[in-house]
């Protein structure tokens, strides 16, 4: 049972159940905030040097990529937490924005940064499912499987570093 394929099935299922999650709270939530009206944000919010941006937005990553993982000593409390506060998050912004601003802001960094959270959490999620069933005597966790979750979690770090970068230079640049 401690092999490859049943971690990526466990991880894939898990991956689903959030996806879900953030699908349903994003759209119920922009449904509600559009009712409320559209405006449209003025570029001056966003005229910031780049670089200070890549920092500030890879730090902002950098901790709800941490918070994940502290869901392994909370019993994935803030994993599970964590991406439905980014699913309210994508839903006001949704609502709030008209669909062109929405498309060009949140599409060019969302297709790395959202994946990239669901498939931390996922990774949690499944490594915590892993380290309770070994603890419960079910079978043994190897160090060959926690290293493999911890590449799944570089990987997703990876792409939350580059989901930063698109973000600070190219988007927040081409937005308005």
């Amino acid at each position: 049972m401690n092999d490859r394929f049943s971690n990526w099935r466990l991880m894939f299922r898990y991956s689903l159940a959030l996806l879900g999650l953030f699908s349903v709270i994003t759209i119920l939530v922009s449904s509600d905030i559009n009712r409320m009206g559209a405006f449209t944000p003025e570029r001056s919010h966003y005229a910031a040097n780049s670089s200070c941006l890549f920092w500030i937005i890879l730090t902002v990553n950098l901790r709800c990529f941490l918070i994940q993982w502290l869901g392994l000593l909370l019993l994935c409390i803030p994993t599970v937490a964590y991406v439905a506060i980014t699913a309210l998050q994508c839903g006001i912004v949704l609502g709030m924005f008209p669909l062109h601003c929405t498309v060009s802001y949140l599409v060019p960094h969302g297709v790395l940064e959202i994946p990239a959270f669901i498939w931390n959490g996922a990774t949690v999620l499944s490594l915590q499912h892993r380290i309770l069933h070994s603890l419960l005597n079910e079978f043994r966790l190897s160090r060959l499987t926690i290293v493999w979750y911890l590449i799944q979690g570089a990987y997703a770090f990876i792409l939350l570093v580059v989901a930063a970068y698109v973000e600070s230079y190219l988007t927040m640049q081409n937005v308005f």
